[in-house]
Order: C-alpha cells, then structure tokens, then sequence
C-alpha cells in the first residue's frame, strides 16, 4: 500500500516520506525520499514501480530536493549540492 513505512523498495522510511512528490502526464507519481535519497516512481494505484536513479547518485548533504515533471515526462531535481537543476530521462525498455 503506498505510503506504507519502512526501508523496502516500495516502502518510504523514515516519519516525513516521501519529501516531495511530483506526477507525471500519464499519471504515474514520482517522489523523492529524504534520508536514504530514493527517486522512485509508482503507478497511479500507488503500486511501486522502480527507482529512478541508484540512490548513490547524490550527495549525502542533499537532504529534500524539490521534484517536477516536464510535459516531455523528463523528471526535473534540484540538486542543492551541485547548484543545478539534474535531468532525468526514462529508459526506454525492449
């Protein structure tokens, strides 16, 4: 069930996740998870459907950036470390 607490992928931990949440033209929603620093994205029943980005990819300073999505569905961050906006771009599958 989304929202549900806890360190699972699909989980949000912590007592304030997901930081930000942001939605996509096809309605998916995506959210950005503070302390373990998980961009994610679920359907729009809530169901988990992958990270992002490898949490790794930010800096441990970064603690809960704003998210937006463009109407193009690029998934906008605003990365407080590095003073810019990152882009992230869904792969396409096979």
């Amino acid at each position: 069930e989304f929202g549900t607490p806890g360190t699972n992928p699909d989980q949000f931990a912590g007592c304030c996740n997901p930081g930000h949440i942001a939605f996509t033209p096809d309605d998916k929603i995506i959210t950005f998870e503070k302390g373990l620093r998980r961009l994610k994205q679920y359907d729009n029943n809530g169901i988990f459907e992958g990270f992002i980005t490898d949490p790794h990819v930010f800096h441990n300073s970064i603690s809960s950036p704003d998210i937006s999505v463009l109407p193009s569905g690029q998934i906008l961050l605003l990365d407080n470390h590095q003073k810019k906006i990152r882009i992230f771009i869904k792969k396409e599958t096979q």
